[in-house]
């Protein structure tokens, strides 16, 4: 016993439990503190009941754990880390979402419902079912983990495995849609719950539906005012809630535990939809559909509706004026009904036919079946019969049966709308076909009527035979009962007489002709025979109609057909054909004063009409020319032959017409007179036509209705074109790349009608390409300008080729219309270019005498070689050097004897002129001087030569002067030799003296110096100085000789 309370010690603190009796340590309320109670004490047994065996050992070697409550902070928590012990008060923990502490989300849904099913669901607070609990969490956070379970404590997991069971389980009905067929709990619809899950669930909320719960069942029904579709829901074990958060409460000293929180329960729905049946019904007539016809009505129609189930009439159908019924409605859809007419609309007959409903047929919309029938029903109709007779003159007896006689009979309200019988008559189209007729006696005199439709008529007499009265008054005849007896009228008449009047009018207007008379006969068609009347003593056959355009016979015609036959037709008129006619008294027009009837005859007669039909074409290429514009105006006044009025004044507009798309322009309908046709708008680019066309319309005889006049008119679409050809003046070689600018000399206008201002003086004319109006020449020195609008142009070069002058004169092209038929006005311009020129002349100095010989050089100024030569005896020309550009001429060698001249820099100038520059090359000018080496004063008389040193040729000899000896042409370059031949008397002889010439123009002074003999005495001019000489002579080293040479070089 004290080994077991040894062991049971070291447990204790290996747990790290403290107590203070039966109480925590109390740690401040911000920090997570960990409150551990075991209420059944502590064990290693694991067959204890508030015990398990583990199959690994915890953190401090034992595979044992005990039942203990939870808590951090009060708020009560499960372990989640079977593995480690626990120390009572830690207060280390640090507080994170469960789910990072796990990583499984299905994980922590599972323990929110082993939380929420276990310990204290139903009310169940029992340490055993505490245990239990965590017992189950252990199971989930580690399977396999835990052993040696209690029975009281599995009987407690059992039942939370139960619950989880439910949680997991699947309603069988879950998801399922029920639809009800009618209002009443006769119509429910009962769901069995095959997986016995369902008696587990809760109702969620209210569905605006009737439900009742059975154990598994589920019934469900409607009531009047509940939902046509709605939804019932049901939780698992408990009410469905936002899932409870989960918190990990982790520590490095002691074990992890975490609060469990709540998932949300399972839900389960039901789709409910109620299906209801609606039943309207129409009622048409059998024959006019939705018009009733005659004055019946489709208003009043009673219908029962009986329920093919019940037997029983469930409602009445009652149709307005329109025929449509009200609507029964909440109809059980389950079964079948019948419609049965049981009153009939005023006007018609009963249907006993019925009408059957289905609604197993029909779609539902919007949860309603809807039915709407038609029913037809026939009109009561009834007839009358007419017998028809006539007497001779003026007696009523019965003489015969009266063929031919016409009446018609039409619905009263119709005659009421439209005022009377005839104009109601004249819309009988628009009735219905038993609501009107047209009847004509036979040859006994006899007619019978249609079945016409229920309702009140007007019948009225509308023709007789030809030579009789007909009956003016009318009456009334009434359908109002099915299966009348036909009603029979019996109506005489006298014979007919009439009038005739003939009117004239112009058909066109409608006015009577008054301008000129026509002339007519009348032949009696019966007879065959012309009419001829006895007026006074005179038989009159042929009539005129007089000023007002109307002529009335004097004496009445007797029934009968007759044919009036034109004579002569008034003047400006065609002639009318001939226009039978019948005097009946079917028809009259008007009555004299004293009340007889006279017959009117209108004649219309036409005027011929002039057509003119014009068709506008391109006269090149023969295309049709749309919207082109010509205006027609009267040549002379344009006089109406109806009333002799003016239509069209002399010059005015009588039509203005474009031509259409096939080019054409047709204007009919014109009176007889003289026109003008003009052109008074083309096509752009086309040139208006100034053809004026005279055109006279005039009638040659009295049949020919209309008189044509074709035209057939061209348009000419001229244009300018321009040429140009760019040569060498000199080689006439062609000139590409020579800019032009082409402008506008004068404004240039549109010669289509418009007067479009196309170009202005001045401004830049481009066409094709071309921009600002510039053209340049191509390889072959051609430019080609083409369709330009007509007028004058101005060309000018603004570019010539680089060493060519420019030709600053522009030149005037002239394309101006000249009123033509020509199509192109071409402008040919030859225009030649002439390369810059440089005559370079090479001189002496005086510039007169060409100094062949020299070497020359032309450069630019980049120092580009342009050319180099040899002057000759003529001047040398260089052609094509850049206008305004700088050149430098310079002397590479001079000819023989003469100095290298100096640069000269020379411009191009753009005149036309030659550009002149002379190069001067100076002689080269040597002076020799025999001079005295003491006094420097020319010696006279020392024999003196000048040898080439190179070729040892002499080049000169000659005798000492006073003067220095002066020789020129020596070449540049070369060295000579001065030599002393013989001293003048008195002198030695100096040593030779070599000297080399310079390229210079200037003189160059070569001095040979003399000096005296010993003791002899030199006259050398006016003074003399003999002991100078004589020491000057005896310290001499010799001769001595000076040169001075000035030298001027200046080349590049």
């Amino acid at each position: 016993m004290k080994k077991i309370m040894q062991v049971f010690m070291a447990f204790l603190c290996a747990c790290g439990l403290l107590f203070q009796g039966n109480s925590l340590i109390a740690y401040a309320a911000e920090q997570y503190v960990l409150h551990v109670e075991t209420p059944y004490g502590l064990t290693t047994d694991p067959n204890y009941k508030w015990a398990v065996g583990m199959t690994e050992y915890t953190n401090t070697g034992y595979n044992v754990d005990v039942y203990a409550r939870l808590t951090i902070n009060g708020q009560k928590v499960y372990c989640i880390d079977p593995l480690r012990s626990t120390i009572n008060g830690a207060g280390d923990y640090t507080a994170s979402a469960l789910g990072t502490y796990t990583g499984n989300a299905e994980l922590n849904k599972k323990l929110g419902y082993i939380n929420a099913l276990g310990y204290g669901f139903n009310g169940d607070m029992s340490d055993e079912m505490d245990f239990a609990t965590q017992i189950r969490i252990w199971q989930e956070m580690r399977p396999g983990l835990i052993t040696n379970i209690h029975p009281d404590i599995q009987a407690k997991i059992d039942i939370i495995n139960q619950r989880l069971n439910v949680m997991y389980g699947n309603v069988s009905f879950a998801g399922s849609t029920v639809t009800l067929q009618g209002y009443g709990k006769e119509h429910a619809q009962t769901l069995e719950d095959m997986a016995g899950l369902f008696s587990q669930y809760i109702d969620n909320s209210a569905s605006g539906i009737h439900t009742e719960r059975n154990g598994n069942a589920l019934t469900i029904w409607a009531e009047k005012g509940d939902n046509l579709n709605t939804t019932v829901s049901y939780d698992a074990l408990y009410a469905y809630a936002d899932p409870v958060s989960q918190i990990a409460y982790t520590s490095p000293t002691s074990q992890n535990v975490g609060y469990l929180g709540t998932s949300s329960s399972k839900q389960i729905q039901v789709q409910v939809k109620l299906e209801l049946g609606s039943v309207q019904l129409v009622k048409e007539d059998f024959e006019t559909s939705d018009t009733p016809q005659g004055d019946a009505t489709l208003e009043g129609a009673e219908f029962q509706l009986i329920d093919d189930m019940t037997q029983e009439a469930v409602g009445t159908l009652t149709t307005d004026a329109q025929g449509n019924s009200n609507v029964i409605t909440d109809l059980p859809t389950d079964r079948t009904y019948t419609i049965v007419e049981i009153k009939a609309p005023n006007g018609y007959k009963l249907n006993e036919d019925k009408a059957h409903v289905d609604f197993s047929s029909i779609e539902a919309v919007d949860n309603i079946k809807s039915y709407t029938g038609t029913m037809k029903d026939h009109i009561i109709t009834g007839r009358f019969e007419i017998r028809k007779i006539i007497t001779d003159g003026k007696e009523s007896e019965i003489t015969k049966p009266e063929k031919g006689a016409e009446f018609i009979a039409v619905l009263k309200r119709y005659v009421d709308q439209y005022g009377s019988i005839e104009s109601a008559y004249e819309h009988h189209e628009e009735f219905a076909d038993r609501e009107y007729d047209h009847l004509v006696t036979d040859e006994d005199g006899y007619a019978q009527s249609k079945e016409l439709a229920y309702g009140t008529y007007i019948v009225k007499q509308i023709k007789g035979q030809i030579d009789t009265d007909k009956l003016e008054a009318e009456w009334t005849f009434t359908v109002s009962e099915e299966d009348q007896e036909p009603i029979t009228y019996v109506i005489n008449n006298r014979p007919f007489t009439s009038y005739l009047k003939v009117v004239k009018l112009d058909k066109e207007s409608g006015k009577e002709i008054t301008a000129s008379g026509m002339t007519f006969k009348i032949l009696n068609i019966d007879t065959n025979k012309y009419v001829s009347q006895k007026v006074g003593d005179k038989h009159i056959e042929e009539w005129t109609t007089d000023e007002d355009g109307a002529v009335v016979l004097d004496q009445p015609l007797k029934a009968g057909n007759y044919r009036l036959v034109e004579i002569q037709a008034p003047e400006g008129f065609l002639k009318t054909e001939d226009v039978d006619f019948t005097i009946t008294n079917s028809v009259v027009s008007e009555t004299d004063t004293d009340g007889d009837p006279i017959k009117i005859i209108t004649i219309n007669d036409e005027q011929p009409k002039g057509k003119i039909t014009l068709t506008k074409t391109d006269k090149e290429t023969g295309e049709a020319m749309a919207d082109v514009e010509y205006q027609l105006t009267a040549k002379e006044d344009i006089l109406n032959p109806v009333d002799g009025s003016v239509i069209y004044e002399a010059g005015e507009l009588v039509s203005q017409n474009k031509t259409d798309a096939n080019g054409k322009i047709v204007i009919d309908d014109l009176p007889m007179g003289r026109y003008e046709l003009k052109e008074t708008l083309t096509q752009e680019g086309y040139v208006l036509s100034e053809q004026v066309h005279d055109i006279n319309l005039k009638q040659e005889d009295e049949n020919t209705k209309e008189y044509v006049v074709d035209l057939n008119v061209t348009n000419i679409k001229p244009v300018g074109r321009i040429h140009i050809l760019k040569t060498d003046k000199d080689t006439e070689q062609p000139l590409g790349g020579v800019t032009f600018q082409l402008t506008a000399k004068e404004d240039i206008y549109s010669l289509d009608g418009q007067n479009t201002l196309l170009y202005e003086a001045g401004q830049p004319v481009s066409v094709d390409i071309s921009e600002n109006g510039q053209y340049v020449t191509n390889e072959l020195g051609e430019i080609f300008i083409g369709d330009l609008p007509l007028g004058k142009y101005e060309l000018k070069e603004i570019q010539p080729l680089e060493g060519y002058y420019s030709n600053p004169e522009p030149i005037e092209i002239d394309l101006i219309y000249d009123h033509s038929d020509q199509l192109i006005y071409l402008k040919e311009v030859a225009i030649q270019n002439e390369q810059t020129k440089v005559e370079i002349t090479k001189t002496d100095i005086t510039g007169e005498k060409e100094l062949p010989g020299a070497q020359l050089s032309v450069f630019d100024t980049e120092g580009n070689l342009i050319e180099t030569w040899e002057s000759t005896e003529e001047a040398h020309v260089i052609r094509g050097l850049k206008i305004n550009e700088e050149y430098t001429l310079h002397e590479d060698l001079a000819p023989t004897g003469y100095a290298t001249a100096s640069d000269i820099t020379f411009t191009i100038e753009d005149n036309g002129e030659p550009t002149k520059v002379v190069m001067k090359d100076e002689i080269t000018k040597v002076e020799i001087s025999k001079v005295d080496a003491t006094t420097g004063e020319e010696i006279e008389g020392a024999k003196m030569s000048l040898t080439d040193k190179e070729t040892g040729e002499t080049i000169e000899e000659w005798t000492s002067t006073k003067e220095p000896h002066r020789m020129e042409g020596l070449h540049v370059g070369k060295t000579y030799i001065l030599h002393e031949d013989t001293a003048p008397v008195g002198y030695e002889l100096a040593q030779d003296i070599e000297f080399t010439i310079e390229d210079t123009g200037e003189v160059q002074k070569v001095i040979m110096e003399d000096t005296r003999k010993p003791n002899e005495t030199v006259e050398t001019g006016t003074d003399h100085h003999l002991g100078l000489f004589t020491g000057l002579a005896l310290g001499s080293a010799g001769l001595i000789t000076a040169l001075t040479i000035r030298k001027k070089r200046n080349k590049k």
